[in-house]
């Protein structure tokens, strides 16, 4: 009797020790579970920002390399087709001022005969050529100083040596030469027709064969950038 009284005592006694827990407590509509994955990689943004600026420097970058390319062998071809009618243009001038002087200046002679203005309207063409060049060319220069703007980009090396810096600085010497030079040709263009002495002549067409800008040594940093472009960065 006494061990099961005992026993009853400390039931009731734990039952009143103990507080109940409610199911409230434990379960609730708003909370969701979450698993965390230690083992899951955490990827930066900054480096995935950095590969794409990468593949957006590299595009551009080509897009401008083949745009200056071209240029310059449209600009060469352009210039060689100046200098052959250059030098039709100064044998017709010398013919009409060796005819005017014989004819003692008289009303029938003329110092503009037709070939000479075709001619002229020709080499007219051929320096708009090297005006359209020379706006690509700023063009380009300017795109390339704005890819520099971005971040992560001086630090690249996209094919063999050269960082974007030397690209921009070679596109900007490429623009300075080639406006210079356009200056050059666009002055023999007028003043050649309007030419009367063979001396004059042969100043007007020697700019056009003897250039000062775009010169042997342009097409010399051209080689080197062909150089730099013949083994691609994979």
């Amino acid at each position: 009797m006494y061990i099961k009284c005992s026993t009853l005592y400390f039931f009731i006694f734990d039952m009143i020790s103990t507080p109940s827990k409610k199911d409230d407590d434990c379960e609730s509509g708003f909370l969701t579970p979450i698993r965390f994955l230690e083992s899951t990689p955490k990827v930066p943004k900054q480096s995935i920002n950095t590969d794409s600026n990468i593949a957006i420097f590299r595009a551009r970058l080509e897009l401008i390399i083949k745009t200056t390319q071209d240029n310059f062998f449209k600009w060469l071809a352009a210039e060689k087709r100046g200098l052959a009618l250059c030098n039709t243009i100064e044998a017709i001038k010398t013919g009409a001022i060796l005819t005017a002087i014989n004819k003692n200046d008289k009303a029938d002679s003329t110092l503009y005969p037709k070939d000479l203005i075709d001619r002229c309207h020709k080499l007219s063409l051929v320096v708009g050529i090297f005006q359209d060049v020379v706006i690509s060319a700023k063009n380009s220069a300017k795109q390339i100083e704005s890819l520099k703007k971005l971040p992560g980009s001086n630090s690249e090396i996209f094919y063999r040596s050269w960082c974007l810096d030397h690209f921009a600085d070679f596109l900007m010497d490429v623009s300075q030469r080639y406006d210079e030079e356009y200056k050059i040709k666009k002055h023999a263009l007028d003043n050649l027709p309007h030419c009367f002495s063979q001396a004059d002549l042969i100043r007007c067409v020697s700019v056009w064969e003897y250039p000062q800008y775009v010169d042997s040594f342009l097409y010399l940093r051209f080689l080197f950038l062909n150089e730099e472009l013949n083994i691609k960065k994979k």
